[in-house]
């Protein structure tokens, strides 16, 4: 809904013709006069609520179209410093005045009639905001066309104005620009309750677009492991309680978080985040100046991380590698293939020294058994006591064996390390 401020009846009028509005309001008397002076077809207006042909209070037919009751208006008052003579003279003067006087005709009137009560004008404006009471009890009257004045039925709330600015854009596009002398307002009351309170979406801004509605005793959203829930409170009933203050608490399992004070936002908005570590249902209180609102408690869910790929949370919310797997760099592998030991050094590094350690071996041993070849011994146990007796496995080839030995065992060990075994 898109309330305008048009500045005159005659604008309002020609709005509504011209389709720029569904719905005008004007005073009794405005129809009939455009009929007479700029010739307004009423077969191009509808009444709504067409009460025409009411009975005033002089008995009287009301002459124009109306849809409300009939409300005294265009009273002539007087100060409270006018001599009572002058007051009774000019009194009775407009009373002797009818529908044949030259000054009925002049002012386009047809007389003047004795007022009746004006208590009912009052209390109607003073419930639609036009007479504002202050503190003093001393009545004002506001400007017709300022935000203030407006009012909204009951059961509904009107939302802050500076919450209310850029409704229209969001209605209407970035474009929307409201006609100069005209004030334009969108959707100005809600009908809800005394307190809304909703959980922000990641990508939405602090308003009420893109939100999940909390409600009491339900999960109103769920998150994970130290991600925080932001939450949105709006009080509809801000403006008769200005210095309101809005607190929450977390009840995780057996423990509670401290009473946290909610950041106001503008007049009516607050916002708080919520997180835990803790996996599961989570329960949280907000309290308006010490009371529970109509949403509270209600319930957030918290989920395990969400990890790399082979790591898994652990119930502080961080991502560890699992039993089976061990950290190398920044990824998790299996133990076979890594091998750590106590010095830092793994099989990766030390089986490429071993081979070749042992293809030196192997080869040294191949030529010292093809020298011996050639000394024609008739059996294995002939040729190893041949090779020692010619000499042919010197003190350095036994020194090269022992090492390669004692590399076999060294790698062995590792493994085993490595490797434990289980029963």
């Amino acid at each position: 809904m898109q309330v305008r401020f048009a500045g005159s009846h005659e604008h309002v009028v020609q709005d509504v013709l011209a389709g720029h509005v569904d719905i005008g309001f004007i005073r009794t008397g405005i129809l009939e006069e455009l009929v007479a002076t700029h010739g307004l077809n009423l077969a191009d207006v509808k009444i709504l609520h067409d009460r025409s042909g009411i009975v005033d209070p002089t008995g009287n037919v009301f002459p124009y179209r109306l849809s409300s009751d009939l409300f005294p208006e265009w009273i002539l008052a007087v100060a409270p410093d006018v001599d009572y003579e002058v007051e009774r003279a000019v009194m009775v003067a407009l009373l002797a005045i009818n529908s044949s006087s030259l000054e009925a005709h002049r002012g386009q009137y047809d007389a003047f009639d004795p007022p009746t009560s004006n208590s009912i004008v009052r209390n109607m404006m003073l419930d639609l905001g036009t007479l504002v009471r202050n503190e003093n009890g001393e009545i004002t009257c506001a400007q017709t066309w300022s935000y203030d004045a407006l009012r909204c039925p009951a059961g509904s709330f009107k939302i802050a104005q500076e919450e209310q600015e850029h409704v229209c854009e969001r209605l209407f596009g970035l474009d929307f620009v409201c006609p100069p002398g005209i004030h334009c307002v969108c959707r100005p009351c809600r009908r809800a309750l005394e307190t809304e309170l909703r959980a922000l979406h990641p990508d939405a801004s602090h308003t009420f677009d893109v939100e999940v509605e909390c409600h009491k005793m339900d999960t109103c959203d769920s998150t994970e492991q130290g991600v925080p829930v932001s939450f949105v409170l709006r009080d509809n009933d801000a403006p008769r309680r200005p210095n309101a203050t809005i607190t929450y608490v977390l009840h995780q399992q057996f423990a509670r978080t401290d009473v946290e004070t909610a950041l106001k936002l503008s007049s009516s908005l607050y916002h708080f985040n919520i997180s835990s570590v803790l996996v599961g249902s989570h329960l949280v209180e907000v309290l308006l100046d010490g009371k529970h609102i109509i949403q509270s408690p209600f319930l957030i869910q918290v989920l395990p991380r969400t990890c790399p790929a082979t790591k898994v949370p652990n119930e502080t919310g961080h991502c560890n590698c699992p039993p089976s797997l061990v950290l190398d760099g920044d990824q998790c592998v299996n133990i076979s293939t890594v091998g750590v030991v106590e010095s830092g050094l793994t099989v990766a590094a030390i089986v490429p020294i071993a081979i070749g350690s042992a293809v030196c071996i192997l080869a040294f041993v191949y030529f010292a058994y093809k020298r011996a070849l050639r000394l024609r011994p008739h059996n294995f146990a002939a040729i190893l006591a041949q090779i020692k007796q010619e000499g042919l496995l010197s003190g350095a080839g036994e020194q090269v064996i022992i090492i390669v030995i004692i590399s076999c065992v060294f790698i062995f060990i590792i493994n085993c390390d490595a490797h434990p075994s289980t029963p």
